[in-house]
């Protein structure tokens, strides 16, 4: 049977830190790991080589991914700032597994095709992998990089973050098997005795109804259902009361319809989150956070602590039990959003029980929507896994 353990070490020294959490794992565990997540705050980059060193030491056999993050989570806690290691390990019998390294030292060019990602695969998407996707944001350009997974491995799980805290390229730091790389990405491919359940929740509530984008340019609104976009703004804007008023100019975003999502009218849950950069009232066009496509859909949408709590808790309840949860977030969330701490950590132990949560929070989300992986902004990306149901 499959075991999760996860653990975090506030000491500053990285050598410690990791002496503390690989201390007691294999009596956690029931024996050596076979999979080790380490996240690391930004405290311990310099030593990013010594991570990488004294893991491989510790458990030869088991298979590492992780990266440096703004902040973690591990241990049931979420620590946003200051020196913390955060480290979930996992025995997993009957399950298989293999790291791929995309960039310029890895396995794949970032510009590889579907077959040629395939070819490097022991597994295929009959076997229903979960692969966990972790990306330098300064070198990837992440959207492109899952829509390839999707394209070598349909229907299966992809979920994973971009690593943060870093100011410059080359600050982050990404593990994988025994390697060490500041750019790229990695994955990492479960499959066998695992199955994984995806919970993405994007922590925004519609205001005002869905429109049709009918003149977009790049990332520019320019009409929303034949009008001037910016008009279309302000008019809800000054239909709103002042305390709703207040918090969309605080908090706005838009919810924007996915390509295969445009015939039909999409419901809030259907909708991708992206920011709002942007107005232009000499021209009345509005600046987006991604593609206006004429003919998509466009709904404007309000950050709200309390719907996304709402959102996240829902989406839950018609979970299944599970053995540990990944949990990624999006570095707008966490205390300063939800005036608590160890907000999502906490809810998912409260609906899931105390399950092991790992992860960190993310420069951008990766999860699925309505059957295609996609780079989220805001959100809550959550892999729930298990041992596999089998038919």
């Amino acid at each position: 049977m499959m075991r999760w353990t996860s653990r975090k070490s506030e000491l500053p020294d990285t050598a410690s830190a990791l002496q503390e959490l690989l201390g007691e794992l294999q009596t956690e565990l029931g024996g050596p790991p076979d999979l080790l997540l380490p996240f690391a705050s930004p405290h311990h980059r310099a030593q990013a080589p010594l991570v990488a060193a004294q893991l491989a030491a510790a458990a030869p056999k088991a298979q590492v991914l992780g990266c440096t993050a703004a902040g973690v989570a591990g241990g049931g806690f979420e620590r946003e700032s200051g020196p913390c290691f955060s480290l979930m390990a996992a025995r997993l019998p009957d399950v298989e597994s293999q790291v791929l390294r995309f960039g310029p030292a890895g396995d794949l060019p970032l510009s590889a095709s579907p077959e040629q990602l395939r070819a490097r695969l022991q597994t295929s998407s009959d076997q229903q992998p979960f692969v966990l996707v972790l990306c330098d944001p300064y070198s990837v350009e992440a959207q492109s990089l899952v829509a390839l997974l999707d394209q070598a491995l349909p229907g299966c799980v992809k979920v994973g973050g971009l690593a943060s805290g870093g100011r410059r390229p080359g600050d982050h730091a990404l593990w994988a098997g025994t390697e060490l790389q500041h750019e790229g990405a990695v994955c990492l491919a479960l499959w066998g005795d695992l199955e994984a359940q995806p919970i993405v929740a994007q922590g925004a509530r519609p205001v005002g109804p869905p429109m049709r984008i009918t003149h977009g340019e790049r990332s520019y609104v320019l009409e929303l259902d034949g009008r001037p976009a910016l008009s279309v703004f302000q008019d809800l804007v000054s239909a709103l009361d002042d305390e709703e008023r207040g918090r969309l100019r605080r908090g706005a975003v838009v919810g924007l319809s996915t390509p295969s999502e445009e015939e039909r009218r999409p419901g809030p849950n259907d909708l991708l989150v992206r920011n709002l950069v942007g107005m232009d009232p000499e021209h009345g066009v509005i600046g987006i956070g991604g593609p206006a496509r004429t003919g998509s859909w466009l709904r404007f949408m309000v950050r709200d602590a309390q719907a996304a709590h709402d959102e996240l808790t829902e989406l839950l309840a018609d979970a299944s039990p599970a053995s540990a949860a990944m949990l990624f977030s999006c570095l707008g969330r966490g205390e300063a959003f939800f005036r608590q701490k160890h907000h999502d950590t906490r809810v998912l132990q409260e609906r899931l029980g105390p399950v092991p949560v790992g992860g960190f929070f993310a420069n951008g989300e990766l999860g699925p929507l309505r059957g295609r992986t996609w780079l989220h902004a805001y959100t809550s990306s959550v892999a729930l896994l298990r041992q596999r149901a089998w038919d």
